[in-house]
């Protein structure tokens, strides 16, 4: 799916793709998922090779920049937690007169972008560094959405931990490990790409705006750090629960071993072949049992009053 926009008069309206004038009118074209027909219209179009476009679709891109052909390309990486790796590639193309954005699925950050306000639309006019800049932004911005989320998610489960310590707990621990492991590999790489930017990309010139990003991207790489911290905590948390859980049960058969220590003897000596003392006492079947009932309680008592019960 392609979406070209540009600036019509007193706003920004959507436009047919073949009507776009290049060099006349700065233009955003954002490009959805797109057929073998589409990314042609747009290699005709832009004058951009194909094969550049075919890297933009590749789901593990990294992160980088590159400028050829007078074209500025950023690689890049936005979150998407109902991802497998909780990341989605997407590259903007930057000329002078058009920005290009390209991603294999929606993200809402770039769909949801409010164009049509005073200031858009006036910086939209004047340099496509802007809009390139706003989309940045938006992606940062939903970066620390996502973060705290996932700080709230991590909440619950630290208190199911603590209550429960299931093993479908621990699963969904170790699932938000290798997300959050995907998420802070992104943002270390996105903010490399904006230290490009900022040092070495001389066709940047509103190179404030994009320092202003990198401080986000590593604020919210600081969040994530301590996310990684709280993850493994939790998993000591588990480990130290379960631990505590089989020393508990071991303690209990422990216990009642040692309560039935000694009427197992003593049964089992009266049930040896020998003479043995009470053998020929009418009532020696309830001494014994009363005997063996009384060290039952006695050895009960002992352990209460060493708080091991």
């Amino acid at each position: 799916m392609i979406r070209a926009l540009a600036l019509q008069g007193d706003r920004i309206a959507e436009v047919d793709i073949k009507l776009v004038n290049v060099g006349k009118t700065n233009t955003w074209v954002d490009i959805v998922d797109p057929a073998v027909q589409e990314l042609r219209t747009i290699h005709e179009k832009f004058d951009i090779p194909l094969s550049e476009l075919q890297h933009c679709l590749d789901p593990d891109e990294r992160p980088r920049i590159k400028t050829e052909g007078g074209l500025t390309y950023f690689y890049y990486r936005a979150l998407i937690p109902q991802e497998s790796k909780g990341t989605v590639a997407i590259t903007f193309i930057l000329a002078k007169r058009f920005i290009i954005s390209i991603h294999k699925q929606k993200i809402a950050a770039v769909n949801e972008l409010e164009l049509n306000t005073d200031i858009m639309k006036t910086l939209f006019k004047e340099s496509t560094e802007f809009l390139l800049y706003k989309m940045l932004h938006a992606l940062s911005r939903e970066t620390m959405k996502i973060i705290d989320s996932f700080e709230n998610e991590l909440d619950h489960v630290e208190n199911d931990v603590i209550r429960r310590c299931s093993e479908r707990t621990l699963t969904h621990v170790f699932t938000l490990k290798k997300r959050i492991v995907y998420f802070r590999r992104a943002c270390i790489a996105d903010r490399d790409v904006l230290s490009v930017v900022i040092k070495d990309i001389t066709t940047i010139k509103e190179k404030g705006l994009f320092a202003e990003i990198e401080v986000e991207l590593m604020q919210a790489i600081d969040s994530i750090e301590l996310l990684r911290e709280r993850l493994t905590s939790i998993v000591e948390i588990y480990v130290t629960n379960t631990s505590n859980r089989i020393n508990n049960v071991v303690k209990s058969f422990t216990l009642i071993a040692t309560i039935l220590t000694f009427p197992i003897f003593v049964t089992g000596l009266y049930g040896m072949n020998v003479r043995l003392p009470l053998e020929n006492h009418p009532h020696a079947f309830w001494i014994v049992t009363g005997l063996l009932f009384l060290s039952i309680l006695t050895t009960i008592v002992f352990f209460a009053r060493k708080k091991w019960l």
